[in-house]
């Protein structure tokens, strides 16, 4: 049994809100209804749409009911809405060991499994009516998984792969494919390296990345080099007359302004 629900994951379905907010009512077929966990709705919706289409006439047995487990302690998955039961009279449910009893197609379980849906049918104790919500789905809240061919997969995981970029925060998870066996999700690339600034810690026009204190020297003699050239170097060219802003490494200082023959005087003063 999957028993996915809990109050722990899902809140207490006793109270009369909870049930407001968290329940809808499913038609599949007209004239069966299911009331059923709202983010459960699409997977319950597709398998039952399925299952008609395979020419199965669907009877609602009941979705959501707010009690315990036959003969137990624990709230049952139909006290949350995960449940449902279909076709009562001819998929009852078995003593513990006996054979399944069931009317429905063959492939019932593919079906279910198709839409993150467990099937009693398999169960030690075979209750073939009854069809469970397993947490799957990309539009469940509670999981943030994405239920693909029966398998969990990290939505995040799938941006990566595309060479797209993670969440702020981001930690991927370790899922459980449908094998049951753990599977590691592809790891958020590490932040970049910082190579906005220079070895000193100012950012110099032309030099951005370049830790190399050589070559911000071999600028500033450079510029020193035409100190009162006018200002008509074309956009494209290294030098111009025009001051050259400089931030300096703590960025919530305001920015200086400094002309570029200035620079070399700044190192040797040990102002950056």
């Amino acid at each position: 049994m999957a028993n996915w629900a809990t109050v722990d994951r899902l809140g207490n379905p006793a109270s009369a809100d909870w049930q407001a907010q968290n329940l809808t009512w499913i038609e599949p077929v007209k004239g069966q209804r299911w009331q059923v966990y709202k983010p459960a709705e699409q997977a319950f919706n597709g398998f039952l749409g399925d299952l008609a289409a395979t020419g199965y006439p669907l009877q609602s047995s009941g979705g959501f009911n707010y009690r315990n487990i036959r003969g137990g302690d624990k709230l049952s998955q139909h006290a949350f809405g995960t449940a449902l039961d279909l076709n009562a009279a001819t998929n009852p449910r078995m003593n513990p060991g006996d054979a399944v009893k069931t009317d429905l197609p063959s492939n019932v379980g593919e079906l279910a499994k198709k839409w993150g849906l467990e099937w009693g049918g398999t169960w030690k104790r075979p209750d073939a009516m009854h069809f469970e919500y397993t947490g799957g789905g990309a539009s469940d809240p509670q999981t943030m998984m994405a239920q693909v061919q029966g398998k969990q997969i990290d939505p995040v995981a799938e941006v990566l792969a595309a060479g797209g970029n993670a969440p702020a925060g981001y930690t991927p998870p370790a899922v459980t494919g449908s094998t049951g066996t753990p599977e590691t999700a592809a790891a958020a690339p590490a932040a970049p390296a910082d190579t906005s600034k220079g070895l000193l810690g100012i950012d110099v026009p032309g030099l951005t990345g370049n830790k190399n204190l050589g070559g911000l020297l071999a600028f500033s003699q450079l510029a020193m080099q035409q100190p009162q050239q006018p200002d008509s170097t074309p956009q494209g060219g290294l030098l111009r007359s025009q001051p050259i802003e400089i931030q300096t490494a703590q960025q919530m200082q305001p920015k200086q302004t400094f002309k570029p023959w200035e620079v070399m005087s700044m190192f040797s003063r040990g102002r950056a």
